[in-house]
């Protein structure tokens, strides 16, 4: 007997491309695949100085290609609404603290380690990337879609933020 075949996907919760991939990697996941969702801090919040001098045409580009990407797709995409990251005004660059993403990515690394990664990407993940649910961080939302995972969201986020656990 084969042993089945697996995939690590590095995984950024702030990353439309990711966002993208969430489909095909549910699809694998139903095909004997094993998918390991390995989650990682993006680019902007690894090193948010690398962000610092970015040039209006960047955006421009960025936002053009994210909408030909997911037109392409054939997937909705709207920007979380709220982004799961704060910046400092009028930049690309993330401000030091970072609440909301920091909670995410604590039940994100939850649901990881209670194997329901995948549930997470499409309970979680594709609902705010594709705009069926502003207001994410303020609603019950985030608790209904961990009962929809038949996961406790309390429960994985007590585990998910004890004191020894550090995102960056």
């Amino acid at each position: 007997m084969t042993e089945p075949q697996s995939i690590d996907i590095y995984y950024s919760l702030q990353s439309d491309y990711c966002y993208f991939l969430n489909e095909r990697l549910l699809k694998l996941s139903k095909q004997d695949v094993r998918v390991n969702i390995r989650p990682v801090l993006g680019l902007v919040l690894r090193a948010p100085e690398m962000t610092a001098d970015r040039q209006p045409i960047e955006f421009s580009y960025f936002d053009r290609d994210t909408k030909r990407t997911a037109d392409f797709l054939g997937l909705p995409h709207v920007y979380p609404d709220p982004s799961p990251i704060q910046f400092e005004p009028n930049c690309w660059v993330a401000s030091k603290e970072q609440p909301r993403v920091e909670r995410l990515y604590r039940l994100f690394v939850g649901a990881t380690r209670a194997g329901k990664g995948m549930d997470f990407l499409r309970a979680v993940v594709n609902r705010f990337w594709d705009g069926s649910q502003s207001g994410w961080d303020q609603s019950p939302f985030l608790y209904d879609a961990f009962a929809e995972m038949g996961l406790n969201h309390d429960q994985v986020s007590a585990q998910s933020c004890s004191p020894t656990m550090r995102l960056w």
